[in-house]
């Protein structure tokens, strides 16, 4: 049976975090677990960021030079897409520009096209890229919706619930994070035979818990005998979680004993960091702000006790995980997460990694739930997540699904 090679096809942008996590190390992986195939990394960015991404791509390039049946391929040529989604328009020209690019510059012959995302699967359908797999990754139209870059009753969410619906009906498979958003997709669309789960990944090379790192950073940043509580990540281009995020820390903060509060984000976070801990009243001792580089998040992390995760709620909250969330379990933490981080507090429910924090989660029970947690065993975490989230896991359900279309392929090619 013939291999296709797969094309997969990405917007996100080579610098971010995002793209390095779930986007280019699941394909190195992937690479090196079927040698056979060959992949291209087909990636679209804005023109203005080149300078700034032209030494990541050579780095890019040449970790693609030792395992051989990858390549990149990079087109800086992706249009301003902020506030493109409130109009028709600009949306449908945005489709479209980005369909002339793989017109022009994808291979039509024995591929697979992977895309990532809404856009990349509607332009790639556009001109006939197919078979076509629809990665999601989120429900993009909903969750444009809660920031209000889509706005409902318009043309332009007309647009958008058209074009999910496009993707959904012409592609071959459809893969989402969690059963939640296959639920969802089943249930608006009746393709059972399509969805498929692959979850959110992780490397063990970048999260794992170090208990030497954990003893180092305690004592750096005095935290001995602290109750030490996690955020990291970014809040979101809107900020969109900030004020539940700080509901919950005023919680936390109230009944543990000795909390101190630890943030690690990117620099650019710094000014959203300050609003938080001036409007919960947090001192100097009872916080610390780390810009760690991604070689220094898992050592923070295995200074921390608890991860948690705030959202406010949304269309799409019945879905939300989050990459922090893996990484938390990743380092064996145990995790608090109110109920609008939807899919995210099914799975710590299930599994007592955690619990669910609100409004009406009274203090006794709050309280009891922390020294509850505080016992789990870290390990037994670390096992989990490493049997569902782990890195070569989760490649080995991409490749499966890959392999599924050469067969339907070439039964299609011999009738």
């Amino acid at each position: 049976m013939t291999k296709l090679d797969v094309i997969y096809i990405t917007i996100d942008d080579v610098c971010s975090g995002l793209f390095s996590s779930q986007v280019l190390k699941p394909l190195v992986k992937m690479a090196e677990i079927e040698p056979n195939r060959n992949f291209c990394l087909f990636v679209i960015n804005r023109p203005w960021k080149y300078l700034e991404h032209r030494k990541k791509l050579k780095d890019i390039n040449k970790l693609f030079s030792v395992q051989k049946n990858i390549k990149l391929k990079y087109i800086p040529f992706l249009p301003p897409l902020r506030n493109v989604t409130k109009f028709k328009f600009l949306s449908k020209f945005a489709t479209y520009l980005i369909g002339l690019i793989l017109l022009l510059y994808t291979n039509k012959n024995n591929s697979i096209y992977h895309t990532r995302g809404y856009w990349p699967c509607e332009a790639g359908l556009l001109v006939n890229l197919k078979p076509m797999i629809f990665e999601p990754r989120s429900l993009w139209n909903l969750e444009n919706i809660a920031m209000g870059s889509i706005v409902r009753g318009t043309k332009a969410e007309l647009y958008w619930n058209n074009l999910e619906k496009n993707c959904i009906n012409q592609s071959e498979k459809i893969i989402s994070i969690n059963t939640q958003m296959v639920n969802y997709f089943t249930n608006n669309y009746k393709f059972f035979n399509k969805n498929k789960v692959i979850p959110i990944s992780f490397s063990k090379n970048d999260f794992f818990f170090d208990s030497e790192k954990r003893k180092e950073i305690r004592e750096k940043l005095s935290l001995k005998n602290r109750n030490v509580f996690v955020y990291s990540g970014s809040f979101g281009m809107s900020k969109i979680g900030i004020k539940s995020i700080i509901k919950t820390i005023i919680r936390l903060k109230q009944f543990s004993k000795n909390p101190h509060f630890l943030f690690l984000t990117p620099k650019y976070e710094s000014s959203s960091v300050q609003y938080l801990v001036q409007k919960i009243g947090l001192n100097k001792t009872n916080f610390s702000l780390i810009h760690p580089n991604l070689n220094e998040i898992s050592n923070y992390l295995s200074a921390a006790d608890f991860g948690y995760h705030s959202l406010p709620p949304q269309p799409d909250s019945f879905t939300r995980m989050g990459t922090k969330i893996i990484e938390y379990l990743a380092v064996g933490l145990p995790v608090i997460v109110n109920k609008n981080v939807g899919a995210a507090a099914k799975i710590i429910d299930e599994q007592n990694f955690g619990f669910v924090i609100d409004d009406n989660t009274n203090n006794d029970d709050l309280s009891n739930n922390l020294k509850k947690i505080s016992k789990i065993n870290r390990d037994k975490i670390i096992s989990y997540a490493n049997q569902e989230y782990e890195i070569s896991s989760v490649a080995k359900k991409y490749i499966q699904v890959y392999s599924e279309i050469d067969f339907t392929s070439s039964i299609n090619f011999r009738t």
